[in-house]
């Protein structure tokens, strides 16, 4: 199991790659003008591909660093997912949201819907 504080590591180190992906695809013209032909895979790399690289390489992290950290224990757990809840629990999710609810996010999946169809 991934521990929480791999977790973290996973989400710090794939937001910090990301950035730097981001602000090297930035500066990429300029770059590319440098001598640094043993990076440069960094930044002209096709960025659905970099994306798959970068989520290899987070999972990767976390596991690593699973193997050096503590796991949660399993009272940490109960109630994370949906079938950890306790009945109160569930309950008091199924409280937490109406009718409004809905029909506002079906309106937000549809306007999405509607801006993939028209810039498409």
């Amino acid at each position: 199991k991934i521990t929480p504080k791999a977790g973290e590591a996973g989400i710090i180190v794939g937001f910090i790659v990301g950035m730097m992906r981001l602000i090297a695809n930035i500066f990429k013209d300029k770059l590319n003008t440098l001598d640094l032909t043993e990076i440069d895979w960094f930044w002209n790399t096709n960025w659905l591909v970099f994306e798959i690289y970068l989520l290899v390489f987070t999972v990767l992290v976390m596991v690593a660093v699973s193997f050096f950290t503590k796991k949660a224990s399993e009272e940490k757990l109960k109630g994370i997912t949906f079938f950890t809840q306790s009945p109160i629990q569930k309950a008091e999710t199924r409280a937490s949201w109406n009718y409004w609810d809905i029909v506002t996010s079906l309106g937000v999946v549809i306007l999405c819907v509607l801006f993939y169809i028209y810039f498409w």
